[in-house]
């Protein structure tokens, strides 16, 4: 059977692709549970831990349940809000809360966490695109989360919130993002110099 010619960027791509789905296979519950027993002899709560793994590696320390909200990956590779439907063969039938549905491996889900100080990506409604912030606050009932940005207090609802895959911003973003940081930056010169003058009077 002859190879299939493809492209160096594609084959680039398609190794890239092979090694994320390997190194984001769901923990094994006896290599977690060794995890786990270490940090508590060193004092780390159970608990504590397995939040840890959950922000810093990325990976579901279990197989979540149907019903469960989980961040699945998506066509543009972040992982966005979603309802897992089902489970069957290691692949996860998934509906996304900013629509449409899905069929993926179980390493391609993150469990859900709103962390007070995590880091997330969300959709600004003041610079109209996507920033990374941490997370202020968590609404449970509203399913809402709230952000600081650069001292403007966000709120926007789990829709509008994602896991980064690593990607670097657009050109587009990057420009909007250096606009805002100068605005930012002449705004507080400009009410530093106001409150000066208004104390030397």
């Amino acid at each position: 059977m002859a190879m299939p010619n493809l492209e160096p960027e594609l084959l680039s791509d398609v190794l890239r692709r092979a090694q994320e789905i390997q190194s984001a296979q769901v923990l094994e519950q006896d290599e977690l549970e060794e995890y786990i027993v270490a940090a508590e002899e060193a004092g780390i709560s159970r608990e504590a831990t397995l939040q840890a793994l959950r922000e810093r590696l990325g990976f579901p320390t279990h197989v979540p349940a149907p019903g469960e909200y989980v961040f699945a990956r998506s066509a543009d590779r972040h992982f966005y809000m979603a309802k897992l439907e089902g489970v069957a063969d290691q692949k996860a039938t998934v509906k996304f809360l900013n629509g449409g549905t899905a069929t993926l491996p179980v390493s391609d889900l993150r469990e859900v966490s709103f962390t007070p100080g995590q880091r997330l990506n969300y959709f600004s409604p003041s610079m109209n695109m996507w920033v990374s912030q941490p997370v202020v606050h968590f609404n449970r009932d509203a399913l809402t989360v709230t952000f600081n940005y650069w001292g403007t207090v966000e709120t926007v609802s789990v829709d509008k919130v994602r896991l980064l895959n690593n990607t670097p911003l657009s050109i587009t973003d990057q420009a909007k993002l250096r606009i805002g940081m100068v605005w930012t930056a002449l705004g507080a010169g400009v009410l530093g110099f106001a409150l000066g003058w208004f104390l030397r009077r």
